[in-house]
């Protein structure tokens, strides 16, 4: 498994994801409480679509003025 493989360093995709039916946890980030737990260190990936609702508060932020 995993946690017995003991790197230092894991990636998580879609951190909110349900998992595959059968799966020892429900949730992904169950998961992710799990491996750091063992000590290991986790980086959660993000599917940049689902931040396009968020386009209009991300260009307030980033527009320099000009």
């Amino acid at each position: 498994s995993l946690i017995k493989r003991k790197p230092d360093l894991v990636l998580v995709d879609e951190l909110a994801h349900t998992n595959v039916p059968g799966s020892k946890n429900k949730k992904r980030y169950e998961d992710v409480l799990e491996i750091l737990d063992a000590g290991i260190n986790v980086y959660s990936t993000v599917n940049l679509q689902h931040l396009e609702s968020l386009n209009d508060i991300v260009k307030q932020i980033t527009v320099t003025v000009q």
